[in-house]
């Protein structure tokens, strides 16, 4: 079946070739730093200086900009191609969900997709079923027709990027969510998600991936360490920034930004692959930290380090399909000095690598809690986490965890610092993007602006 094309705004009013619409609202990142009476800007993805006229300063007033006339929306446009600013979705329009089809896929895990469909009542939903083998195949059948759903099969297993895409091709909508079959989400999150795209050049947007409640410790660490975790500041998202990807367990996107979308027979790092594409294309990609929805992290150690090892083996294709775009290294401060002190391969090597380890333990088991309460769920942006009880056995426990050191996937990229207090000189300067060339299986570039 081939996909509708459809007005690129999803009958919001709104021209695809134009800028953005009159009433957005704008937020200056909570990661930016401010001189000169506001007309010097510090931050950024990747990180910048951005001076403005002493107009464009009147005009942002006290970190908020609302795009009024030509002028305020050209200044919109740069702090948003910037990564400076971001709109705020409880200022932006209502969307229809009805310009929205929602994109499943699930190989086995019965239980899962009921619990997911649960939560999508009322929306248009098609199942994928990658190849799921009888008796398994009937069941989930039966639990798609009952959540009034369509189920759609692949008649061999192809991995989940080919399977969102076997859904792809029967979407007729302007927008798709691609969600997982192990998460949580409510029409409410999507829907929030969706007032995003009133940006005429946004091609995609993600959530915040929080842990659901209780489990064994390990999904205690993964629910304050979680790698799909990427913090609580809204980013633009782009390769060697702060945010430099999203995750596939839920995203939205603009159908006629994503082409053919995933590329075919990825089973690990697609979803990196297609946000690198689209910004090498010229979208805009959002990180929005406001909307969250629960995960099923992994609850044994053994699933936790297969899937960490999986993950790792994709990041041999990306190096080939985005050599511009890897980092050169990913490192916590104290995984450096374990590596640092091993390397020296001296009498005091062991002992040293050791006692850091310990204390990361340490500091990371007052950190995950314990109980049903021991969520860490996120809280709100410039809000600190606080422990929630102790374990005395779980420092231990975690001590098995830190040498690989999962942490939050960032770049490293360069960041301009600046004192505490907001004030006096700013440490550090401007890291140039990197260069950038489209690369493979080409994505829809954005409208050219009229």
């Amino acid at each position: 079946m081939t996909r509708r094309r459809t007005d690129a705004a999803g009958g919001r009013g709104t021209d695809a070739g134009a800028g953005l619409p009159l009433g957005t609202t704008l937020t200056i990142g909570t990661d930016v730093w401010r001189y000169a009476g506001g007309r010097v800007l510090v931050g950024g993805a990747p990180t910048r200086v951005l001076r403005l006229s002493s107009t464009a300063a009147r005009l942002l007033g006290d970190g908020g900009l609302t795009a009024s006339d030509p002028a305020s929306i050209r200044l919109a446009e740069r702090l948003l191609d910037s990564g400076i600013a971001h709109p705020d979705p409880d200022r932006l329009p209502p969307a229809d969900l009805d310009a929205l089809t929602v994109v499943i896929p699930v190989h086995g895990r019965s239980a899962a997709l009921r619990r997911v469909l649960a939560g999508l009542h009322g929306l248009r939903v098609l199942v994928v079923d990658d190849g799921t083998a009888e008796p398994a195949a009937s069941e989930l059948r039966g639990i798609v027709e009952h959540a009034g759903a369509r189920c759609l099969r692949l008649p061999r297993n192809a991995g989940p990027a080919t399977a969102r895409n076997h859904g792809l091709e029967h979407v007729d909508t302007p927008f798709v969510a691609f969600v997982d079959s192990d998460v949580e989400v409510t029409a409410e999150a999507l829907e929030r998600m969706l007032r995003h795209f009133v940006d005429p050049r946004l091609a995609l947007v993600g959530p915040r991936i929080a842990g659901m409640p209780g489990g064994t410790w390990i999904s205690r660490y993964e629910n304050a360490r979680s790698s799909v975790d990427l913090g609580g500041r809204a980013a633009l998202v782009r390769p060697r920034s702060p945010v430099s990807w999203l995750s596939s367990t839920c995203l939205v996107a603009r159908v006629d930004a994503l082409s053919d979308g995933f590329t075919d027979g990825m089973r690990v790092a697609e979803d990196v692959d297609l946000v690198w594409r689209l910004d090498e294309a010229g979208w805009r990609i959002r990180y929005e930290p406001r909307v969250v929805v629960a995960h099923e992290h992994r609850r044994t150690a053994a699933a936790w380090f297969g899937r960490k090892f999986f993950y790792g083996t994709g990041a041999a294709a990306l190096a080939d399909r985005h050599p511009h775009a890897i980092p050169p290294a990913i490192l916590r401060p104290w995984s450096a000095g374990v590596v640092a002190a091993l390397c020296c391969a001296r009498w005091w090597s062991i002992p040293v690598a050791a006692g850091i380890s310990a204390v990361a333990a340490v500091r990371l088991g007052r950190r995950l809690g314990t109980g049903p309460e021991a969520r860490m769920l996120p809280l709100a942006p410039g809000r600190r986490r606080r422990p929630v009880g102790g374990d005395p056995g779980l420092g231990a426990r975690a001590a098995a965890l830190v040498a690989g050191g999962p942490g939050r996937r960032r770049g490293l990229a360069p960041r301009a610092l600046a004192d505490r207090g907001g004030r006096g000189r700013g440490r550090g300067g401007r890291a140039p993007p990197p260069a950038r060339r489209p690369r493979h299986r080409p994505v829809h570039p954005r409208p050219a602006a009229r």
